[in-house]
């Protein structure tokens, strides 16, 4: 299922808006204000709170932590290279692999693709395309696009 996520231009917080294919709101990405690192929470349409994401702070390379419905589901960690960007999520054992600076990457899990990621140039804001292969890595994946967003705004 391709899902499409936007994030809003003119706001204090990170935000996000992630809709299906034929343009339904599916998920709401808040970010705290006032915190120490990138904090987001995604929510259903309802206004409940399925996925949190936290950066661990005083780490050499950036690290986000992924709760799902309040517990640990995984850990972005940011690889060591020298001229690219190598991220891997510890839990599930997925690899991100492909361009990461142009915004082109899959999550593969050792059985096969899970997702491939792909920014829309040319909007307004950040907008990507997250074509997720199983419906039942879909909050995962979008969570790992989003960890990998804020360790590129970072960068920037």
């Amino acid at each position: 299922m391709r899902f499409y996520m936007k994030q809003k231009v003119w706001s204090w917080r990170e935000e996000f808006s992630i809709c299906d294919e034929q343009g339904v709101p599916r998920y709401y990405v808040r970010g705290e204000l006032f915190s120490w690192g990138h904090k987001l929470h995604i929510y259903e349409p309802g206004g409940r709170e399925i996925a949190y994401l936290e950066q661990k702070l005083w780490s050499f390379l950036h690290r986000f932590r992924i709760y799902i419905t309040g517990s640990l589901a995984a850990e972005i960690a940011e690889q060591f290279a020298w001229f690219s960007r190598r991220y891997q999520v510890l839990g599930p054992g997925w690899d991100v692999a492909g361009d990461v600076f142009s915004h082109e990457y899959s999550i593969d899990a050792p059985f096969g693709p899970v997702a491939h990621v792909s920014k829309e140039w040319f909007t307004w804001g950040d907008s990507y395309c997250i074509n997720v292969l199983s419906p039942e890595n879909e909050i995962l994946a979008i969570c790992v696009a989003l960890g990998i967003d804020c360790c590129l705004a970072d960068s920037n």
